[in-house]
């Protein structure tokens, strides 16, 4: 899904295909098992003021088990031409919510006096991210942090947290014809 969703974890792929970009994306894994892993995503993003700052959006919804979890971004980025051969470097920045819910109630537990297992619990939260993304119409490289930071996302004795990712992606596309391209 990072593949066809760059936005998801780098802001600052925000505008950089010049044109109003929508992309939809759904995945169900295990179809069929109770509490299989389900995940939607949804990102809009544009170029405006002559194509140098874009503007964008992302939301993501993820479900295994009893645990589920949203997240609303807001992308910001600056584009800039390094040379006439059409190679730009863009810096991103984006601020937004998670959300993380955890449904135990329903769950079969060896330990029924677990008062763990029979709440249920919603934590938001506010989070940050930066990236940069350098491309031309052949080649492509990124970095980015989508979280900045570490947030809690149970209760204070849990130690579950969002962890702070550095991400780096890279390719080129190798046109192969007028119709075809390869992109690794």
């Amino acid at each position: 899904m990072y593949f066809f969703n760059p936005l998801q974890f780098n802001p600052a792929y925000a505008g950089s295909r010049e044109a109003l970009t929508v992309t939809a994306v759904t995945r169900a894994q295990w179809v069929g098992w109770d509490g299989a892993p389900k995940t939607q995503f949804l990102s809009v993003h544009a170029p405006v003021l002559k194509k140098k700052i874009a503007i964008g959006a992302t939301v993501n919804y993820d479900k295994i088990g009893a645990r589920s979890g949203f997240d609303a971004m807001a992308h910001f980025a600056y584009h800039m031409q390094l040379n006439r051969r059409d190679l730009k470097l863009s810096f991103g920045a984006s601020a937004g919510i998670q959300q993380a819910q955890f449904n135990f109630s329903g769950l079969n537990v060896t330990d029924i006096g677990d008062l763990n297992y029979q709440q249920s619990n919603s934590v938001i939260n506010s989070n940050f991210g930066l990236g940069l993304y350098l491309h031309n119409n052949n080649f492509y490289a990124g970095a980015s942090m989508p979280r900045l930071l570490k947030r809690s996302f149970g209760s204070p004795t849990d130690n579950a947290f969002y962890q702070r990712h550095f991400n780096l992606m890279a390719g080129y596309v190798y046109k192969y014809n007028s119709v075809i391209a390869i992109k690794p």
